[in-house]
């Protein structure tokens, strides 16, 4: 994000997400730095809050995939329940029948949430992580339906780069240039808090 170079794809991806926002000096340009985008995409996203915002649903029915601005317009813990409910663990299945349909969803959400809290307690005691910054990283959940089977991984750990000796991080403080803070546990615990209140609702 500290790249200053402004980018034609990223001043479009700006544009389509809210056409409002680029000032007169990147309309003129039709350019934005990265650390803009960023700013845009995770202050209407309520990204700084939460450390956590839904990229997308993939799935087997229908388009196969969920529209990307419907899953941004979620900011807080209950919207993300409700994108889950209704595109990650939809009430109906063609291969099931309505009650072994909402059993199979209460199973796979059951399994996802142990999984996320046995993640939290790992990374909470692990010295990689208090010496790392997990730039990049995503939560990817797993589920299918017809045989009840659901997990959470951490993945994506391309831009993981070790913290310089001299600073200290908690995961916990809020981003500003420089800093290497990354939000993981906050992200993880809001992760756990919205399937607790998926589960909550099955």
């Amino acid at each position: 994000a500290a790249k200053s170079k402004p980018r034609p794809d990223l001043y479009k991806k700006m544009i389509d997400l809210d056409p409002t926002a680029p000032t007169e000096e990147e309309r003129a340009a039709e350019a934005c730095t990265k650390y803009r985008w960023m700013s845009l995409n995770d202050s209407l996203t309520n990204m700084p809050k939460h450390a956590f915002r839904i990229d997308g649903i993939a799935h087997s029915g229908g388009s196969g995939a969920v529209s990307k601005k419907e899953l941004k317009a979620a900011t807080t813990i209950s919207q993300f329940a409700d994108n889950i409910l209704l595109y990650f663990l939809p009430p109906t299945h063609p291969k099931l029948h309505e009650d072994d349909c909402l059993d199979q969803r209460r199973q796979v959400a059951k399994q996802i949430l142990a999984d996320l809290k046995a993640l939290s307690a790992t990374v909470r005691k692990s010295p990689f992580a208090l010496r790392h910054e997990f730039v990049g990283c995503s939560l990817l959940f797993i589920a299918d339906l017809v045989s009840g089977m659901g997990s959470a991984h951490i993945i994506d750990f391309a831009k993981v780069t070790p913290v310089p000796k001299d600073i200290t991080i908690d995961h916990r403080s809020p981003w500003v240039m420089n800093n290497h803070e990354d939000g993981l546990f906050v992200g993880v615990e809001t992760a756990i808090a919205t399937w607790e209140e998926v589960l909550s609702r099955l």
